[in-house]
């Protein structure tokens, strides 16, 4: 018998002995899911999504086309209004010159232009014969304007005339 030599590098590799060996893991079956879908059914749900999809484009396109319709509805009722406005402008201004207000008012209301013009002197009466402005009186307070005033304790300014007259009863009544 022979005596087979190693080759160099198994040689050189050295086994511990206190390296416990590595566990393999167990390999379990693997459980699907509730859902299975083979190729026929992937096809026929994409069909159905692109349906969808396809569906609410169709939508949106026949919405976007009827705004548009109606935004062209609006701009014409714009344009209309537009041109009643400059109309009635037009309108205004005619019947604001002087020349229609003088042919209105000699022809439809029966005035007549004036002739002639006189101007009067007046002479005014001196300061001393006019006659005194009358007294500036002051409405009457409400009830609501009194309580709130003595509630929060402000006062309101008077004549002198209304503080005599005022004041002079309080005083003999304290008698």
């Amino acid at each position: 018998m022979t005596t087979a030599t190693r080759p160099p590098e198994v040689q050189k590799r050295r086994v511990r002995a206190s390296t416990p060996p590595r566990r393999v893991p167990e390999r379990r079956p693997t459980q699907r899911g509730y859902l299975t879908l083979n190729g026929a059914a992937l096809v026929a749900l994409a069909a159905i999504v692109l349906t969808l999809l396809g569906f609410l484009y169709l939508v949106q396109t026949t919405r976007v086309a009827g705004l548009g319709y109606e935004l062209s509805r609006l701009q014409r009722d714009h344009d209309t209004v537009e041109i009643e406005t400059a109309r009635l402008g037009y309108e205004i201004a005619h019947y604001e010159s002087l020349d229609t207000v003088k042919q209105v008012a000699i022809e439809q209301l029966g005035m007549s232009s004036g002739g002639q013009h006189r101007f009067l002197d007046v002479q005014r009466p001196a300061q001393e014969q006019l006659p005194p402005p009358p007294r500036e009186t002051a409405p009457p307070e409400s009830v609501w304007h009194r309580i709130e005033r003595a509630a929060l304790g402000t006062g309101r300014a008077s004549s002198l005339d209304q503080v005599a007259s005022t004041s002079a009863p309080a005083a003999g009544s304290a008698r």
